[in-house]
């Protein structure tokens, strides 16, 4: 028996550790070191392991090394202020362009990967002169914005949870299996590309799943290299600051143990299909070109000039994109030509002067020469065709609507909305709306938060301040509209309208419609800026029950708009 030195409680021979107050025994010098060495392998943690790399990193150095330093310390720091911003999550070692960095939350992580591709996208289009992110690359001495000849600066980013081990009491360092696999994460992206793995997606999307803006892309069973058996791969992004495309390989490293396992078995019928194929492929060109009979041998065949005709000219159909442009007007009522006559087909206009007894030439122009000249200019349009192109309009500012809920708590209304930018690119449209119709006295409104605090209070001029633009039913009265200026959440006094600022309501179908014009571009907001913003809806007026989206009214309950 032996005593504690700390305790004086008697201990086992063989015991290494007080059975009391869990101090060391006396121990010689060999097992102290071994006992230390097992303390620090058990150094554990649950972590999210995010690696982060500049793509084409190799090639930009190669290209120009001031410009690869000057990247590289933009990385460095967009790195720093966005992972370690408010304590989200901590950078615990650098290798060059590459970032090695641990979150305790899978959902923070996921969310700061976008922000970086969002602040990377900024930079690249437009410099962050008037990002909020200024205030900290400024002072260290970066540029805020590339050179004309720069190459984009883009990064690619894994994302993984699981055990990992750190260096010991002193040092920020992780090792581990689970880094070894955000790794091979990060190297299937390419430029502006996030991928997760399974237990990432599964948390975060608990949290960030019912954000609209946010995209996500499932490949299960991808065998990843260094790892034992296949994980399943989740691609993420926010468009347009970010994508999603497969990963790198995907066909190469699927279809290689398919062809492989299954080689005697499609060989063969790959071979059949192939003989069948090409005996159906001859049978079908020999009807199609049957032999010719054999001439006489005195007759020679005739000289034929054959007139070949070029097909008509077509105009190129545009690609379909996403709703993001103000949509063109509908097409004007059908003139004739350019003098303002209705065009009438050279057919019809012989009819009618045979009918009048004048048979008379017609000209290629489609109108006989026994006509007079018509006069010119063109035929105003109708109030009818008018109200037409309006509908034709209102209705393509729907094109692309996403579904929404509003709720009171209780009931929920089915609506939508949708994003439309301005033709001149200095305004946006928000277009939101109700399924049925509504009395003229209720109203909708936008709430924006400008100054991105998740207050609702106008307290703050940077972009602009917490905004309510709101707007009564159709046929309202004209003063419904207000422009109103929050605090504690709630409308305050009245602002004086800035130029653009406008609401209306129309009624398109069985469907009722707001459209929110903002130009953001007099309210001092940069292209590709993010705003938090609500919708609020009163179905009988102020005074009567609130719907709200999204649900609720603490300030995290709010949606967020990309600035087009």
């Amino acid at each position: 028996m032996m005593r504690c030195p700390s305790c004086r409680a008697l201990q086992p021979d063989d015991e290494q550790i007080c059975l009391k107050c869990g101090e060391l025994l006396t121990l010689p010098p060999e097992a102290l070191e071994r006992v230390e060495q097992y303390r620090l392998s058990t150094h554990t943690e649950l972590l999210c392991v995010m690696f982060c790399d500049v793509s084409g990193f190799t090639g930009i150095s190669a290209r120009s090394l001031p410009q690869s330093q000057q990247i590289l310390a933009l990385h460095l720091a967009l790195m720093q202020a966005l992972i370690e911003r408010d304590g989200a999550g901590e950078i615990v070692n650098t290798a060059g362009d590459g970032v090695l960095a641990v979150f305790a939350n899978p959902a923070t992580a996921t969310e700061c990967a976008l922000a970086l591709h969002a602040a990377a996208h900024r930079y690249t289009h437009g410099g962050l002169a008037e990002d909020a992110l200024a205030a900290v690359l400024q002072p260290a001495g970066i540029r805020l914005a590339p050179e004309a000849d720069e190459v984009p600066y883009q990064i690619h980013i894994g994302l993984h949870l699981g055990i990992v081990t750190r260096g010991g009491r002193t040092s920020r360092d992780i090792f581990g299996h689970n880094v070894n696999v955000a790794c091979r994460l990060c190297s299937l992206a390419g430029p502006g590309q996030t991928y997760l793995s399974d237990p990432v997606y599964e948390n975060a999307r608990l949290i960030l799943g019912d954000r609209h803006e946010i995209k996500w892309q499932v490949w299960k069973e991808y065998p990843l290299r260094g790892v034992a058996t296949p994980i399943t791969v989740v691609g993420v992004a926010f468009p347009p600051f970010s994508v999603i495309h497969p990963p790198k390989s995907l066909t190469r490293i699927f279809w290689r143990p398919l062809m492989t396992r299954y080689a005697a078995i499609w060989i063969p019928v790959v071979i059949l299909v192939a003989v069948l194929l090409g005996g159906m492929a001859g049978q079908w060109i020999a009807s199609r070109n049957p032999l010719p009979a054999p001439l006489p041998p005195t007759t020679a065949p005739a000289a034929t000039t054959t007139e070949v005709t070029a097909p008509a000219q077509t105009d190129e159909v545009p690609p379909l994109t996403a709703v993001t442009t103000e949509p063109s007007e509908a097409p004007p009522p059908t003139v004739a030509d350019a003098n303002g006559a209705t065009p009438t087909t050279p057919a019809a206009d012989t009819a009618g002067t045979a009918a009048a007894g004048t048979p008379t030439a017609v000209p290629p122009s489609g109108r006989s020469t026994s006509e007079p000249p018509p006069a010119s200019g063109l035929t105003p349009p109708t109030p009818a065709a008018e109200a037409a192109e309006l509908a034709h309009q209102r209705e393509a500012w729907l094109k692309g609507a996403s579904a929404l809920q509003f709720s009171e708590g209780v009931t929920t209304l089915p609506g939508f909305i949708n994003l439309v930018r301005s033709r001149d690119g200095q305004t946006f449209m928000l277009v939101a709306g109700l399924e049925g119709k509504v009395e003229p006295q209720a109203a909708m409104a936008l709430v924006l938060d400008g100054n991105n605090d998740g207050k609702l209070s106008s307290q703050a001029t940077a972009p602009y301040g917490d905004v309510l633009l709101s707007c009564g039913g159709p046929d309202a009265k004209p003063d419904s509209q207000r422009y109103q200026a929050l605090l504690n959440g709630q409308p305050g006094a009245g602002l004086l309208v800035a130029s653009g600022v406008s609401a209306q309501a129309f009624a398109l179908g069985n469907r009722t419609v707001w459209a929110f014009h903002v130009p953001y571009h007099e309210l001092g907001v940069v292209s590709g800026a993010t705003i938090k913003f609500q919708l609020r809806y009163w179905p009988s007026g102020a005074t009567g029950p609130l719907y709200q989206h999204p649900n609720g009214t603490e300030s995290r309950q709010f949606r967020y708009l990309i600035i087009p």
